[in-house]
């Protein structure tokens, strides 16, 4: 049996932390390099500019910058203030979350046809969830360790709240996001298509913060506790910031061609049977006047 606080598995435990971190960062460069096309597009003005592009802009770029504040104090060789460098960490990456978490969010709201109720419950776990991280952020602290010429993250086991509201703030979005889609039992093409752009993302981001609960509430090492947050968090952004793309390049020029291309031969089918349009019609027609109306609806 490994015992999880002998010095040599906590240095063990300290190199492949290193090395996943390094692998990340590397994956998330890939990621971002491979994508910058879609903002040059809004900084040049061919994309319009409303205002979900600042979530969109905001998680992408405070993970980056997490993300190398993280190889800076994995790759630091002199004392620095390490208590500060944390807390900058923690709070781009809290802030990445937070803003990819919006963007899950833009899209449950539009499942449920803008309905205030449900948005009053995505606003509450939001809520808790930010005044946790804030929390979290502040009694972080960190010091320098000459012996091993490093930073040192202390009382890591703090961190198991945070994940778990971070989890249950996921959980809550894909449900109310699953449940909209239940509930209103609408199987026409495009809203396949806006179950297949969002959904699947949705489900990766949130099984993603299963391992650091998991490791968090074991709580073997400090090590240990630290291993998959940074994994989880990129994961998310990185599944927010593509379900925002394919909003935008697939799913909203399908709303706005669907009088021509789908609307108008649903209304006739369903016409012939029913007084008035059938399900596919009236919801098509109310998520293209949400996204006219309301860019929240659809995360325009």
């Amino acid at each position: 049996m490994v015992d999880w606080q002998d010095p040599n598995v906590i240095a063990a435990d300290g190199t492949t932390l290193i090395r996943l971190t390094h692998a990340v960062a590397g994956l998330y460069t890939w990621e971002w390099v491979t994508t910058l096309d879609f903002e040059w597009s809004v900084f040049t003005g061919k994309r319009p500019w409303k205002w979900p592009t600042f979530l969109y802009l905001s998680s992408r770029y405070c993970v980056l910058v997490a993300i190398i504040s993280q190889l800076i104090i994995f790759n630091v060789t002199h004392e620095i203030n390490c208590t500060a460098l944390e807390r900058a960490i923690e709070g781009f990456a809290f802030v990445a979350m937070d803003s990819a978490s919006a963007l899950i969010a833009l899209r449950a709201f539009a499942f449920w046809r803008r309905n205030y109720y449900v948005l009053t419950v995505i606003i509450a776990a939001f809520m808790a969830n930010v005044g946790i991280q804030i929390h979290d952020m502040v009694v972080a602290t960190s010091s320098w360790d000459s012996s091993a010429n490093s930073c040192i993250l202390q009382n890591t086991s703090r961190m198991r709240l945070q994940l778990i509201a971070t989890f249950a703030t996921d959980v809550v979005l894909l449900v109310t996001m699953l449940s909209g889609l239940i509930l209103r039992r609408t199987y026409c093409g495009l809203y396949q298509l806006l179950l297949s752009q969002g959904l699947l993302w949705a489900v990766i981001a949130t099984l993603s913060y299963i391992p650091p609960v998991l490791l968090s509430s074991l709580n073997l090492n400090g090590i240990m506790n630290l291993m998959t947050p940074t994994v989880a968090y990129v994961t998310l952004v990185i599944c927010a910031t593509r379900m925002h793309r394919d909003l935008m390049d697939n799913v909203i020029p399908a709303l706005r061609d669907a009088p021509i291309a789908v609307v108008s031969s649903m209304r006739f089918s369903s016409m012939t049977t029913h007084s008035r349009p059938g399900p596919c019609v009236r919801d098509i027609e109310a998520l293209k006047t949400a996204d006219s109306e309301n860019a929240t609806s659809l995360g325009d």
